[in-house]
C-alpha cells in the first residue's frame, strides 16, 4: 500500500500539477515584452500587448494539455496501481519512485515559468547535467548548508567562493546543483567568451547581455571562476549582484582573495565569503575510505590508505593539485592500473600491490613492508657508506641512524627524511656523503638536486632561488638537496629553510606548495675550516677514544662530537657565519675533519683502482696499484689540506698522463 501511494505521489511531482495549476496564465518562459519608448507610440503599445497575450496564450495550451495528459496517466496510475506497486516491489524495491521524495530528478515542467539563457547556455556547463557522488561532501558540511541558507535569501544571496583548486568546490556546487533542482547552476566560461572581444567597452555590452539573460530566466546561479579578473567590469555586475532574481558566485584563489577581493568594500558588500579550508587527515583519510569502496576489494586496510595518503602529497607538489583532488586522482590511476595490469588481489597482498604501483608511479623507494634485502642495506648502512667515505666514521653514523629512522616510520613523515649541515675543509668528503646517500639510498646517484649558493648572493634573488627550487623538486621529488657552500649566500634568503626544514614544505612565487618531505637535504659549508684545523690538533686522543681506535693510530683533524662541535657552532655563531635559528633547525650538525696521511692512502688507493677499472673497460689493459705507487701519489699532494681534490690532481698528473702516452706509442 506504502509502494502505491509513493506511485501516486511521484506521478503528482513529475507533471507538476500545483506548479501547473499556480502558472496556468503566467507567460512562457517569461517572454514578456515591455514599452520601450516615450509618449503615445500606437504600434509599438499594440505590439507589446499582442505579444503578451499570444505569451500567455501559448503558455495556457502548453499547461491545459500537460495537465489533461497528467490526469490521464494518475487515473491510469490510480486503476492499475497495484499491479505496478507489485512489479516495483518484486524488480525495482530500491527505486527512488518507492520512497517519499526528494527525488533526483527533475520534474517535466520545473522551467516552464523560467526564462531562456541561449548566450550563458553556449559559454556555461550546467552542474545539474555533470554526474556526482552521493555523501562526497567530506569537510564541507557546514559550507554546504551556508550556501543553502544563501541561496534562499531574496538579498544577501551572492557567494564568494574561496578556496584553492582541487579542494572539492567543484563537489560543493555540484552537491548543490542536485539538491536545489529548480536552480541552475551555470559556470560561466568568461575566458572562452571574451575570446574576439578586444575593447574594455565592447566586453562591458557582452557581460551585459549575459547578466540580463540570467537576471531574465529568474533561476540561474551564475558561477564566475577567477572572479577578480572581472573586477574591471564591476560597474556592469553590480546592479545584478543587487536583483533577487539572479544568485551570483564568485570562485577565487585564497592570495587573490586577501589582495584583490577582501579589500574592495564595494564588491564586498554584496557578498558572503565561504572559504573552503584544507582538509584534516583525518577527512582525508574518510575521502579514501568512501572511495576505494567502490573498488574490487572493498575498503582499503588502513596501511593501504595512509601510503595513499603520503602519495597524494607527492603528486600536490609535483602537478599542482589540491587535496581531495590529489589523493582521488591517484587512486583512480590505481584503480586503472590495476585493471590494466590484471593485479587483483585480497586485502592481504595489498600491501605488494601498492607498493608496485608506486614503485612505478614515483619510482621511489616504497613505505610498504621492509624486504630482507632492505633490512640488510639498512643495518649496513655504515659499512657501505665508509667504502666510499673514508675517516669520517662520525658524520657516516649521525646520517645512517637519521635514514634507519625515517625508513621504519619512526620519525615524522612531513619533514624531510634528514636535514644536514655539512661542516669541514674542501675535499673532505662532503659531497661524496651526499652522492652516496643518493645512490645508496634512493639506488641512484644522479638524484643529487644540487645547488651552488655561491650564486644566490643578493637579496632581491629570492624569486631566482625559489623558482628554481620549486622546479627542481618537482622534477625530482626524491633524492638528496645538496645547498653547496650555503654561507657564501645572502643571509635572508636562507629564511625560506627555515620553513623547510620544520614544516616540509615552502611557497614558490605563485604560492604554489612544494612538498620536500621526501629528500634529504644537506647543506656544506667551509666557513670554520681553519678553527676546525685548531680544535683536531688539539683532541686527536679524544678522537682515537671516540672512534674506538688506538690513540697511536688517531687521525689528525677530526672533531669529538661530542665537546668541540658546540665549539664550532659557537664560532659560527659568534662570527655572525649563520643565525642560531638556522643552525638550530638541523637534524644534525657533522663535522668533517682534515685527513690524515694514511687516510689519503686509502682514498688513493679507491681513485687509482677506478682508473684501473676504466683502462680495463675501455682499452683491455691493466696496471699494478702498489704500496710504493700510493706512496708516491700521496707524497706528491703539496698541499694536502685539499684533501681528496688535491688527490685527484695529482693522479691525473702522475698516473692518468703517463698511461695516455703509453697508449699511444702502442
Amino acid at each position: 500500500m506504502l509502494v502505491y501511494f509513493a506511485i501516486i505521489r511521484f506521478i503528482v511531482y513529475y507533471f507538476g500539477f500545483f506548479l501547473l495549476i499556480r502558472t496556468l496564465f503566467a507567460p512562457w518562459k517569461r517572454q514578456h515584452w515591455r514599452k520601450k519608448s516615450r509618449g503615445l507610440a500606437i504600434g509599438e503599445m499594440l505590439f507589446v500587448a499582442v505579444s503578451n497575450i499570444l505569451s500567455r496564450c501559448i503558455g495556457c495550451i502548453i499547461r491545459m494539455a500537460t495537465l489533461v495528459f497528467g490526469l490521464c496517466i494518475l487515473a491510469t496510475a490510480i486503476v492499475t496501481g497495484p499491479l505496478f506497486a507489485a512489479i516495483l516491489l518484486t524488480f525495482f524495491r530500491n527505486s527512488f519512485i518507492c520512497r517519499d521524495g526528494p527525488y533526483p530528478l527533475r520534474s517535466a515542467v520545473w522551467n516552464w515559468h523560467y526564462g531562456y539563457t541561449p548566450i550563458a547556455d553556449r559559454f556555461s556547463v550546467e552542474l545539474y547535467d555533470k554526474p556526482f557522488v552521493k555523501g562526497s561532501l567530506v569537510g564541507m558540511e557546514e559550507e554546504y548548508k551556508t550556501a543553502t541558507r544563501i541561496f534562499q535569501q531574496n538579498s544577501g544571496h551572492n557567494i564568494m567562493l574561496v578556496s584553492e583548486p582541487g579542494s572539492g568546490r567543484r563537489s560543493l556546487m555540484n552537491m548543490l546543483a542536485h539538491a536545489h533542482i529548480n536552480l541552475r547552476f551555470l559556470q560561466f566560461d568568461h575566458v572562452r567568451f571574451f575570446k574576439g572581444i578586444v575593447t574594455k567597452s565592447e566586453q562591458a555590452a557582452a557581460l551585459t547581455s549575459v547578466l540580463r539573460e540570467a537576471e531574465r530566466a529568474g533561476n540561474v546561479v551564475l558561477i564566475i571562476p577567477h572572479f577578480e579578473t572581472l573586477t574591471v567590469h564591476f560597474s556592469v555586475i553590480e546592479p545584478y549582484l543587487a536583483s533577487p532574481s539572479v544568485h551570483i558566485a564568485g570562485v577565487v584563489a585564497t592570495g587573490d582573495y586577501h589582495q584583490l577581493i577582501l579589500p574592495d568594500k564595494s564588491i564586498m558588500q554584496y557578498f558572503t565569503t565561504l572559504e573552503i579550508r584544507p582538509l584534516t587527515e583525518d577527512q582525508l583519510r574518510d575521502v579514501a575510505e568512501k572511495k576505494t569502496e567502490q573498488s574490487p576489494w572493498g575498503t582499503f586496510p588502513k596501511t593501504a590508505i595512509d601510503e595513499f595518503l603520503a602519495g597524494s602529497y607527492t603528486l600536490m607538489s609535483l602537478e599542482q593539485k589540491g587535496q581531495p583532488e590529489a589523493l582521488i586522482s591517484l587512486i583512480d590511476e590505481f584503480f586503472s592500473w590495476a585493471q590494466a595490469e590484471k593485479k587483483y588481489a585480497s586485502k592481504h597482498d595489498m600491501a605488494t600491490l601498492t607498493a608496485a604501483f608506486f614503485q612505478e608511479r614515483f619510482d621511489v623507494p616504497s613505505t610498504a613492508p621492509l624486504s630482507d634485502a632492505e633490512r640488510e642495506k639498512l643495518r649496513d648502512l655504515e659499512r657501505v657508506l665508509s667504502q666510499r667515505v673514508i675517516s669520517q666514521q662520525t658524520a657516516i653514523s649521525q646520517i645512517s641512524r637519521a635514514l634507519r629512522r625515517r625508513r621504519l616510520q619512526l620519525s615524522g613523515t612531513t619533514k624531510p627524511i634528514g636535514s644536514f649541515l655539512f661542516l669541514g675543509p674542501t675535499g673532505v668528503g662532503k659531497t661524496e656523503t651526499a652522492k652516496a646517500l643518493a645512490s645508496i639510498f634512493f639506488e641512484r646517484e644522479d638524484l643529487l638536486l644540487r645547488f651552488d649558493m655561491s650564486r644566490f648572493q643578493q637579496k632581491t634573488q629570492i624569486n631566482e632561488l625559489v623558482d628554481e627550487l620549486a622546479q627542481k623538486i618537482r622534477e625530482e621529488p626524491y633524492g638528496v638537496l645538496l645547498l653547496d657552500e650555503i654561507e657564501k649566500a645572502n643571509k635572508d634568503l636562507l629564511h625560506i629553510f627555515l620553513t623547510i626544514f620544520d614544516e616540509g614544505y615552502f611557497l614558490d612565487s605563485h604560492r604554489a606548495k612544494i612538498l620536500c618531505n621526501n629528500v634529504i637535504i644537506i647543506c656544506t659549508s667551509n666557513a670554520a675550516s681553519a678553527f676546525i684545523r685548531e680544535l683536531g690538533s688539539d683532541n686527536t686522543h679524544a678522537l682515537a677514544e671516540a672512534f674506538g681506535q688506538p690513540s697511536q693510530e688517531s687521525q689528525p683533524g677530526q672533531v669529538d662530537t661530542m665537546v668541540n662541535q658546540r665549539k664550532v657552532v659557537d664560532f659560527l655563531l659568534r662570527n655572525n657565519v649563520f643565525s642560531p635559528e638556522f643552525i638550530n633547525r638541523f637534524d644534525d650538525v657533522v663535522i668533517f675533519g682534515y685527513l690524515s696521511s694514511e687516510s689519503l692512502k686509502k682514498i688513493a688507493a679507491m681513485k687509482l683502482k677506478l682508473v684501473q677499472s676504466r683502462l680495463q673497460q675501455t682499452h683491455k689493459k691493466t696496471f699494478n696499484i702498489t704500496p710504493q705507487l700510493i706512496d708516491t701519489v700521496v707524497a706528491s699532494c703539496v698541499q694536502q689540506e685539499f684533501g681528496a681534490r688535491e688527490l685527484d690532481r695529482v693522479i691525473k698528473r702522475i698516473v692518468e698522463d703517463t698511461i695516455a702516452e703509453e697508449l699511444l706509442k702502442t
